[in-house]
């Protein structure tokens, strides 16, 4: 998932690495308005292009496109309950890029179950730690050199990986502020590296044993941060589930968000536990 705010490059970003993909993989792309040019970026290639029409809309081209056998499937921006259907795809081992519009990779799985709409929310929140590999954040800022002229520089601000382990959803953040971090990727990540022939970079790929003290600090700050607006998220669904409920089983409002505090907090605790543990055991 290729995420920022409008203007920033994302889909310039997606085509730029969509070049690595084999010749032999087929390519479906799904946009309304044609800016993938994958046939064009990509000459040779075995490629298939859907344009949205009032005749098809997303979800129907999505639905179509997994009867082709797509290799990858490319959505020119993913907006609404479509990507409920995309998921479904990615499920299947159909790989795929799209873009979104938020200000943070951590946000990416919120965004996708607002989409999706109320239903089945869970469901939609743990497929999107299963089946979505990795966010980049592109930026964009204004650059004065020293004759006073102004250019517009895009980056990357920020890469994560999504995991789902068990029960558990993480996200691993590699490169934050435009800077890699020290970061030890997990071996559900490792595994779809090496079933898809890469190499992890040696700056990836490392132990805790093998960081310095200074990269130790970063990771524990970064990770801290993570559990703080990931403590946050699951509260902010918890108030926004319980609105216009009066009572149930007798319990009010008030005291329902109460006992959603004190649970969240628990949970907090006890993964804190397990971290401290797993820590310990390296």
């Amino acid at each position: 998932v290729f995420a920022g705010n409008p203007g920033v490059g994302k889909t310039e970003c997606a085509k730029f690495f969509s070049q690595y993909i084999p010749a032999k993989d087929r390519v479906i792309t799904i946009e309304d308005t044609p800016e993938w040019h994958y046939s064009s970026v990509n000459p040779g290639k075995d490629c298939i292009e859907f344009k949205i029409s009032p005749s098809m809309d997303y979800t129907q081209a999505i639905k179509t496109s997994l009867r082709l056998n797509p290799t990858w499937m490319f959505l020119s921006e993913a907006r609404s309950t479509e990507v409920r259907y995309l998921l479904e795809g990615f499920s299947t081992g159909v790989r795929g890029m799209t873009t979104l519009h938020t200000d943070d990779v951590r946000k990416v799985p919120d965004r996708i179950v607002n989409m999706a709409g109320q239903e089945q929310t869970n469901r939609i929140l743990n497929d999107t730690y299963a089946f979505v590999d990795v966010a980049v954040l592109l930026k964009r800022k204004e650059v004065k050199d020293a004759t006073g002229f102004i250019s517009v520089k895009r980056y990357i601000d920020q890469i994560c990986f999504f995991d789902r382990d068990g029960n558990v959803n993480r996200i691993h953040m590699v490169a934050e502020n435009g800077q890699m971090l020290p970061s030890e990727i997990p071996e559900g990540i490792l595994r779809k590296f090496q079933d898809a022939g890469v190499e992890v970079p040696k700056l990836l790929h490392r132990t805790e044993a093998a960081l310095s003290p200074e990269e130790r600090e970063v990771r524990q700050v970064v990770e801290e941060m993570r559990m703080e607006k990931e403590s946050q998220r699951i509260l902010a669904r918890s108030v926004s589930a319980l609105q216009g409920v009066e009572t149930r089983d007798g319990i009010s409002v008030e005291e329902q968000i109460e006992l959603q505090k004190q649970e969240t907090a628990e949970r907090e605790e006890a993964r804190w536990e397990d971290l401290r543990k797993q820590e310990e055991s390296r």
